[in-house]
């Protein structure tokens, strides 16, 4: 858990990779970090993990699937 927050710290970190603070916030017991990435990515993070090294999900080519892709996938194989 984290019991000390220094936003000022937080803040300076995204700054030094180009990120752009949005906002902090406590949701489910983890705090999570809102930015947008040096690409203009709007994107949330688990504060734990920016503190890791993990980044924008996107960038690094997490791909967005939507659910007609899905539909496809189930059809092509003969799924019902």
């Amino acid at each position: 858990k984290i019991k000390n927050i220094d936003l000022d710290s937080i803040k300076q970190s995204l700054l030094e990779e180009d990120y752009v603070f949005r906002d902090l916030k406590l949701i489910n017991g983890f705090w999570y970090l809102f930015y947008i990435c040096p690409n203009g990515h709007r994107h949330k993070t688990i504060l734990y993990d920016w503190e890791r090294g993990i980044r924008c999900g996107r960038c690094k080519g997490a791909k967005l699937v939507l659910f007609a892709d899905i539909k496809r996938s189930f059809t092509d194989e003969n799924y019902s």
